[in-house]
Formats: structure tokens, C-alpha cells, sequence
């Protein structure tokens, strides 16, 4: 398997190549891109964005070999921590990692002082979800992958001061779509037609 790896469209070629060694030094394959797009006057950090399909965390630590069975955490930090050490001689500001699950778009957020507790717990977790934003951090605290919305928002249904766990999306139209975060009872409301949920 592949995994498609994205970083910023203005990388330096010397960069780029930096960061497929990276993969290739693993035994991934990877097809490494400048793709991202972006436009600012000032110079904005550099992204290295790693897609690939279903179990994403298996298939980006694929080339660890004997470690890829209860130890595959240290395969997938010690990736994560290369590719940072490849970028570190950019001249844009430090960006930061990121898996994509290509199915189901979910973004796991990588920084680089994860702690080994978070990549145990990474590659535990069977589905990851995260069903009010799509992204998922690490929380201290918590001691949990979690939304990075959680906690943030109440629910949109008119009347409710629940906190909002799930999202929902609506097409009224061929260019319209709206969208609302709702606590579980009102996104099961939604999924059942209540048209109070679009108001």
C-alpha cells in the first residue's frame, strides 16, 4: 500500500526529499507531494499531511516489521519524529503532522511533543471518530483522544442547552448546505426528519 503524503506547495525540493526518505527509510511507500495551496503575505508553517485509506495508523507504520504487533506505537512515534527532525531546517515556521483517514476524512492531529501515551492509545482505539468537527487531539487531562470540538459548543436545536456531540449537514438546495452541531437526542431528531432541527 501507498499513502499519499501532502506538504505545502512552496516546499523546498531539498525538503520534499527530506521527508520521502523519511518513508522510504520505514519501508512505506509513499508518494510524496508539494500540493497544499495556500496564499499569505507572511510565510505560514509548513504542513506534512499523511493520507491513506482505513486503518491509516497500521498502513503508516506497514514497514515496522516485527514491532508492528502490541509495540506498532513506537514504529508510528518514531516516524512522526523524523518527519519533524526532516522539516526542522525549513525556512517557513514549525507546522505540524497529520494522519487522514481517505474514507471517512477523519484528521488526527500529531504534534511534536506527543506523549507515548497517546500513540499507545492511538493504536488501540478500533474506530476512531470524531463526529462534531472531523479532527481528533490528544487531551492531557483526559488522557484521551478526543474531538477538538468537544466540550465547546451547545446544541443548535432551538430550546436546548445540552452540549453538542455529533454534527449534521443539510442540502435544502443544489448550493446550499447547512450545517448544525446537536447533543445525541436531537441528532437522532434530525436523522428522523424533525424539520425543527433546520430552523
Amino acid at each position: 500500500m501507498t499513502v499519499e503524503v501532502i506538504l505545502e506547495s512552496e516546499v523546498a525540493d531539498v525538503e520534499r526529499e527530506a521527508v520521502t526518505e523519511v518513508f522510504e527509510s520505514a519501508g512505506i511507500q509513499a508518494e510524496v507531494r508539494g500540493a497544499y495551496v495556500r496564499r499569505s503575505a507572511d510565510l505560514l508553517p509548513w504542513i506534512i499531511e499523511i493520507t491513506v485509506a482505513g486503518r491509516f495508523v497500521w498502513a503508516a507504520i506497514g514497514g515496522a516489521g516485527d514491532e508492528a504487533g502490541r509495540d506498532g506505537w513506537k514504529a508510528l512515534k518514531r516516524l512522526i519524529t523524523r518527519l519533524y527532525e526532516a522539516r526542522r531546517a525549513s525556512r517557513a515556521p514549525q507546522g505540524g503532522v497529520s494522519l487522514r483517514d481517505s474514507s471517512s476524512s477523519l484528521v488526527i492531529q500529531l504534534p511534536p511533543d506527543l506523549p507515548d501515551a497517546a500513540y499507545r492509545r492511538l493504536c488501540e482505539i478500533e474506530n476512531p471518530t470524531a463526529p462534531l468537527s472531523g479532527i481528533l487531539r490528544w487531551d492531557n487531562d483526559l488522557q484521551e483522544w478526543t474531538d477538538v470540538f468537544t466540550g465547546m459548543y451547545r446544541c443548535f436545536y432551538p430550546g436546548c442547552t445540552a452540549l453538542a456531540t455529533q454534527h449534521r449537514a443539510h442540502h435544502p438546495g443544489p448550493t446550499v448546505v447547512l450545517s448544525r452541531l446537536l447533543c445525541d437526542m436531537h441528532a437522532a431528531a434530525s436523522d428522523a426528519g424533525d424539520p425543527a432541527v433546520w430552523e
